[in-house]
């Protein structure tokens, strides 16, 4: 794989003092067509300098979680330089995420510069993926060093650090080294090629070759245990587990749910892209959660965690999807955040039923013990009205919750950094992109649907992406025509509510009313029912409104639009059926509309847990 640049970093880590001491070489060559006058760079630390940055106004840092990269030297094929900090999406002089260096003469195509930076960075008491873990002697380095931006199509592509955004960068080559006292165990991106022991400190060094980025993680308390996957495409795949000893507990299940994601992803979807991942098991003053790095990911084992929750296996397996969608095939986390985490929560919902099934209804009584069943109202994390029932649930009913919620603010396309508020984000980013995908497959079917993923991957392994590239995977589905759905359901955020108006009678002749209420377009059947039989009429479903008529010579009771429930996102199931009032059947249509509504019910509020 030929990359355009090359990271080589010496870190001395002190733990005592909680400090980085970092020389950075960075090599970069213009292999494209275009010249430029600049190199951008990311410096995401400095997003926790002060609560002025871009990211500090939301989460409000107090001293102990603030950090800067602080310079001490820095030097462009041997001259010194000084960085500019600039605010390319908005205007903030308290933000110094971004950086340039501006060149006199154009760097041309084939040219090459190099660039050499020295600098301390204080680690801060964890938050957002990045610090020490209070109480612990746990470390998660991330985010933790000058990076380039994407250099594409003649312009640099270097965002801020946004509340609600993750990161975008290009592959490269690293080699990193890590001294550190000799107690410490450590799990990095890469492979170790070689450790070197001087008294009480150890230099480790580790190879990355072609990864979009490099993070690290160190703590002496690890309990570690890695086991080998035997790949079917012939490879030994290492899987090494970086656990927090109170968790040992787990490690089998914890193993398990690592083999049945790569079994599942090399199944469907392609080979694993790497040799080994690194899981490392955060404690919970860390505040890192689940996150994806290349071969190294992060997740947190809840102190109570029954099975039949899926906790901490639905993390585990979501992180490990992310090798494929992110770190293989990586996209804009900033402008496309849907593209990389969508796809990876469908996937996710895929593998969880297919060897766990459904999870259990759970609430939490004060945030820490999981009881089955459905919490209504809690105060002060104590619950006060609720159910207890073991119920299961469909791994998309959490999703349906949130989109009920928030239907409406923002599109699945938008930039991340312009959605209003966190919800909006994880609708727009996670749920929504996720049961669209769902739509996809209930129209489609699940090997199909799986079969475009896959060819999504296996065309742009190793390679930068966008939307385009999954849309045009689709464009050229031979099966069916997806012009529709890419239309109304990724291009454009629109809503969806079908109804069965009325039927009416005339002899052996029925009319049945069928409205469009919202502007969302779905292909869709109408269910007629008799007291013998069904029919089935299919509709583009384009038309406001469409009369149906049919002749029967049995007595029709009900129709019904989308019978199936093949559109998912439809806002008011409620209203999808009309039964015929007379007599005997009037107690039918109140039972039937009930039906809907405790359905819709159970959709939202059984994911509440």
């Amino acid at each position: 794989m030929k990359v355009s640049t090359d990271y080589k970093l010496n870190v001395d880590f002190n733990p005592d003092k909680k400090l980085l001491t970092v020389e950075e070489i960075i090599n970069w060559k213009n292999l494209t067509e275009y010249s430029t006058n600049e190199i951008q760079f990311h410096l995401y630390a400095n997003a926790f300098s002060n609560n002025k940055t871009e990211l500090g106004k939301k989460f409000d840092f107090d001293e102990s979680e603030q950090t800067k990269i602080q310079i001490r030297s820095l030097a462009v094929n041997g001259i010194v330089r000084q960085f500019e900090y600039f605010q390319p999406e908005i205007d903030n002089p308290f933000d110094s995420t971004v950086a340039r260096i501006d060149f006199d003469k154009p760097i041309l195509p084939g040219d090459s510069v190099v660039i050499e930076i020295e600098y301390e960075l204080r680690i801060p008491r964890g938050r957002l993926r990045f610090g020490y873990a209070a109480g612990r002697e746990f470390y998660f380095i991330a985010q933790w060093f000058p990076k380039l931006g994407v250099f594409k199509d003649g312009k640099w592509i270097c965002s801020q650090y946004h509340p609600y955004t993750e990161f975008y960068s290009d592959f490269a080559d690293y080699e990193v080294t890590i001294n550190l006292p000799t107690d410490y165990i450590v799990g990095s991106t890469g492979q170790l090629i070689n450790e070197v022991v001087d008294g009480s400190v150890k230099s480790l060094i580790y190879s990355a070759d072609g990864v979009i980025d490099f993070a690290l993680s160190a703590s002496p308390e690890f309990y570690t245990e890695s086991k080998n996957y035997q790949s079917k495409f012939g490879k030994d795949i290492e899987i090494k587990f970086l656990i927090q000893p109170e968790n040992k507990k787990l490690i089998n299940r914890k193993f398990q749910a690592a083999f049945n994601t790569i079994e599942y992803l090399e199944q469907y979807i392609g080979e694993f892209p790497y040799s080994q991942i690194t899981l490392v098991d955060a404690p919970r003053t860390a505040n890192i959660g689940g996150m994806e790095y290349p071969t190294i990911v992060t997740y947190f084992t809840p102190l109570f965690s029954p099975i039949e929750i899926q906790r901490p296996e639905s993390t585990i397996i979501h992180e490990i999807i992310h090798q494929y969608f992110y770190a293989a095939v990586s996209s804009n986390e900033v402008y496309e955040a849907w593209l990389d985490e969508g796809l990876t929560t469908y996937i996710e919902a895929k593998i969880l039923y297919e060897y766990y099934g459904n999870p259990i209804l759970n609430f939490r009584f004060i945030d820490y013990y999981p009881i089955y069943g459905m919490r209504f109202l809690s105060f002060r994390e104590i619950p006060l009205i609720y159910s207890l029932k073991a119920f299961e649930a469909q791994h998309s009913s959490y999703a349906l919750a949130l989109y009920y919620l928030n239907n409406e603010l923002g599109n699945i396309r938008d930039t991340s950094y312009s959605l209003p508020n966190s919800l909006s984000y994880l609708v727009n980013a996670y749920s929504k992109p996720y049961l669209i995908l769902q739509v996809l497959e209930n129209y489609l079917g699940k090997e199909e649907t799986l079969k475009l993923i896959s060819d999504y991957y296996n065309k742009n392994i190793f390679s930068l992406v966008e939307a385009n590239d999954f849309l045009d995977v689709l464009k050229n589905n031979e099966s069916s025509d997806l012009t529709w759905f890419i239309s109304n359901f990724i291009n454009e955020s629109k809503k969806y509510d079908y109804k069965i108006r009325s039927i009416a009678k005339e002899g052996s002749t029925y009319k049945i009313f069928v409205e469009r209420l919202e502007e969302g377009i779905a292909p869709t059947e109408i269910a007629v029912y008799s007291e013998v039989d069904t029919t089935y009429i299919d509709w583009d479903g384009i038309d406001r409104w469409r009369v149906f008529t049919i002749e029967s010579n049995n007595e029709i009771i009900a129709a019904e639009v989308d019978p199936f429930r093949r559109n998912i996102l439809d806002i008011n199931y409620a209203n999808n059926s009309y039964t015929v009032e007379p007599k005997y059947w009037a107690s039918l249509s109140i039972a039937i509309r009930w039906f809907f509504w405790v359905q819709n019910a159970l959709l939202v509020f059984g994911s509440v847990g």
